[in-house]
């Protein structure tokens, strides 16, 4: 078997792209017109929630007070919230925010569009160069 020359793999990581936009379907499988632009596992802002994560359940098993179920599901959505970062979404006719705020209230109210953001986001194809543009 022949060595893999670890230049390429700069090759590999210049053809990725840092955000994508993608589209939201119905549960159906039907494209809906809301799109949703996210950034890679990658991206500063998501490694910082990531570690933020990490060391909030770190504490917490130190404290000999593990979080909960529930705790640790909110970290989990916390992360996808940090992947979102802007979507075409509006409410009775006026552009609805791409808060924090916000994109943790769609995500927690419509928990199949946030297994699309997963999806989307877990595909490491998806940021790929010319896989969809």
């Amino acid at each position: 078997m022949a060595n893999f020359d670890v230049s390429k793999l700069d090759e590999i990581t210049n053809q990725t792209l840092d955000e994508v936009e993608i589209t939201i379907t119905h549960p159906n499988g039907q494209p809906l017109d809301i799109r949703f632009r996210i950034v890679s596992t990658d991206h500063p802002r998501v490694r910082k929630v990531v570690k933020r994560n990490i060391n909030l359940m770190q504490r917490a098993q130190q404290r000999g007070r593990p979080l909960s179920a529930e705790q640790v599901e909110d970290l989990a959505t916390d992360v996808v919230v940090a992947h979102v970062v802007w979507w075409n979404l509006e409410a009775h006719g006026e552009p609805t925010p791409c808060t924090e705020e916000n994109v943790k209230a769609i995500l927690n109210a419509h928990r199949w569009i946030e297994r699309q953001v997963v999806e989307a986001r877990d595909d490491a194809a998806t940021f790929l160069r010319g896989s969809d543009d």
